[in-house]
């Protein structure tokens, strides 16, 4: 219960009521627990060129607050990094941020966010690859069905433009037949 007990005059100024008169309170444990960071990355890489990967150090810090609240947090973000049509890897060092304003971080902390950005990765299809036997003993005779085959190779644009037939084997281990 709150009572006018105790109430002073300050300045000429008296208290005439205080309410209401009973107020609740409660009390919750406050906790420390680890959350993942999670990096915000914002926009596209430049046309041609993909985001492989993200990758924020540290992993995780430590959160400390309300019980209930730290229950409910799913991880700590960090600042956002414009990607801005970026055609190379991006590495930001930036700052950890809690979206709820009831837990903090246990400790002001800074993260450095990499964002590895690389040529669109494509697919080409190169036929008439000959197949080869390895392995093949001097008693043996083996000869494949079709002799050719198509094969589908996928990387960068740029490396695949120069991969020719000559470039790829496909071949047949004959060992221990």
């Amino acid at each position: 219960d709150l009572s006018m007990e105790g109430a002073r005059r300050v300045g000429g100024v008296e208290v005439s009521y205080a309410g209401p008169a009973t107020v609740v309170l409660n009390f919750e444990r406050q906790l420390t627990r680890t959350v993942p960071v999670k990096p915000d990355v914002e926009g596209d890489a430049a046309p041609g060129y993909e985001v492989r990967g993200v990758t924020v150090e540290p992993a995780t810090v430590e959160v400390i607050g309300p019980e209930s609240e730290l229950r409910e947090l799913a991880g700590a973000a960090t600042e956002p990094i414009e990607l801005k049509a970026s055609a190379a890897p991006i590495r930001e060092r930036v700052a950890i941020a809690i979206l709820n304003s009831e837990a903090r971080l246990r400790s002001p902390q800074e993260a450095v966010v990499t964002v590895d950005i690389r040529p669109v990765r494509t697919e080409r299809s190169i036929a008439g690859i000959p197949v080869r036997m390895q392995q093949l003993q001097p008693n043996q005779r083996a000869q494949s069905a079709p002799p050719n085959v198509s094969v589908t190779v996928r990387g960068d644009g740029e490396a695949l433009r120069a991969l020719g037939a000559g470039d790829i084997e496909a071949s047949v281990d004959l060992q221990g037949l």
